[in-house]
């Protein structure tokens, strides 16, 4: 799976990109955030803090990816629903400064924003217009 995932976000022909932004601390994956993009839509569907401390290694990651989503010009960052009978979504709607949209208005935004082009994640990365220095490979 993960290398079709790599073959497909390659691929120059497709508009759909996958995305999996990981924070670190020294030699331990703290953080990671994976989901995909399409025009200027960026959808995650999946986060996850690793290592559980007073750090918040979570919410600084979403707020590194916040800042660089909005860098390169996306228009809709989709977190997911609010699930009747439970308040997981809306804590994060209210602790972030989310918007629950209709199903109509979403598609109206998504219809739209699809067909526009962001700035490349990758090269805004490599150039250093992040809130975190990029990982580089060990010489």
């Amino acid at each position: 799976l993960v290398e079709l995932l790599i073959s497909l976000h390659k691929n120059d022909r497709n508009p759909i990109k996958h995305h999996s932004f990981e924070l670190w601390e020294g030699d331990t994956i703290v953080a990671i955030s994976v989901g995909f993009s399409y025009g200027r839509v960026y959808h995650d569907y999946t986060h996850a803090t690793i290592v559980r401390d007073d750090s918040r290694s979570g919410t600084i990651l979403t707020k590194i990816v916040g800042h660089l989503l909005q860098h390169c010009g996306y228009k809709l960052w989709y977190w997911g629903q609010v699930s009747e009978g439970t308040s997981y979504m809306a804590d994060y709607i209210e602790k972030y400064g989310g918007v629950e949209l209709s199903r109509s208005d979403f598609f109206a935004r998504w219809d739209t924003l699809v067909t526009q082009t962001p700035l490349s994640i990758e090269k805004e990365l490599a150039e250093g217009h992040c809130l975190v220095e990029p990982y580089r490979e060990k010489a």
